[in-house]
């Protein structure tokens, strides 16, 4: 399997496809993240913050800034499971 980026709408993911058949398939495919609508990216920042102990106002700001545009919605999603 080879891992690419693939835009689907305005959203670059991450997908897997074989190089026998080239069949694709989701990186979140058969995992808890299979329905959301974060890209891998936005995951792996979330993750990221919860790994180093960022306080939920600080994981907010930063979530809200740059390229990973995360809303405040999500953010406190995240933190009410942890």
């Amino acid at each position: 399997m080879a891992l690419y980026d693939k835009l689907e709408g305005t959203v670059l993911n991450k997908r897997w496809r074989c190089p026998k058949c080239q069949k694709e398939v989701s990186i979140k495919a058969n995992t808890i993240f299979e329905n959301g609508h974060l890209s891998f990216d936005q995951v792996t920042l979330l993750i990221y913050f919860f790994a180093i102990r960022m306080s939920y106002d600080d994981s907010n700001h930063e979530a809200s800034i740059g390229e990973s545009l995360i809303s405040p919605n999500t953010v406190d999603r995240w933190y009410k499971i942890s």
